[in-house]
Formats: structure tokens, sequence, C-alpha cells
């Protein structure tokens, strides 16, 4: 039996996969058994979101590849953007084991960026 949610798209986007369980690309999703790993780094406020008084929260989703490293990470807050993309690259995250393998997971990461005052 073919499973119906991995066959269908919307527009260009394929569905996410179930928690747990891998996508087309052999990418999980964290849920289920499928824990958010620990990772290290933290993001550089950016200038001119400084200047500006930009502040918000991020939302990042990011795929972290077998080695615990961030192999492709998309946002969508103007001016903040590109600090987060860079913040996630740095990032080292425990690997995910499934079956005793390192494996791919897909997961959304949410940075705050907020100004002292």
């Amino acid at each position: 039996m073919v499973n119906a949610a991995s066959e269908l798209c919307l527009g260009e986007q394929e569905l996410p996969s179930a928690p747990g369980q891998p996508d087309a690309q052999g990418v999980y999703r964290v849920g289920g058994v499928i824990e958010t790993p620990r990772r290290e780094g933290a993001p550089r406020y950016p200038t001119d979101a400084r200047g500006t008084g930009v502040e918000g929260l991020v939302g990042v989703e990011i795929i972290v590849g077998p080695e615990g490293t961030v192999i492709d990470a998309r946002v969508s807050v103007p001016l903040l953007d590109t600090a987060a993309l860079e913040a996630v690259k740095k990032w080292r995250n425990e690997p995910t084991i499934v079956n005793g393998q390192p494996v791919s997971i897909r997961l959304t990461r949410t940075i705050n960026f907020t100004l002292q005052r």
C-alpha cells in the first residue's frame, strides 16, 4: 500500500513526513521517538536591526545532517533572516541515532532577538 502523504504535494511543496518517520529524502521529522538534539551557538544581533530597534522571534526550519551539522535552513523575517541563518549554520548539534545509525532530521528552532534596554 502506498503512503498517500508521501505522494501528495501542495503546489511544488511536498507534505511533511509524520514525526519519527523519514520523508522522501530520508530526513526524519522531530517528534515521537525522534528528540530535538542539543546544540551549541548563539546568534549575533544584526547592526541594522539593532539600529532600527527591530526585535522578534525568528522561526528557522533546519535540517541537521547525520554528523550534527546544519545542512539546510530557511527563515522568513526581514532584517533578522540573515543573522538567524548565519547562527544556525554554525550550530553543532548532537547527532540523532535511529536503529543504531546517525540520521538527518528536520526541525524548527525559534530564535528570540531582543534588544538590551
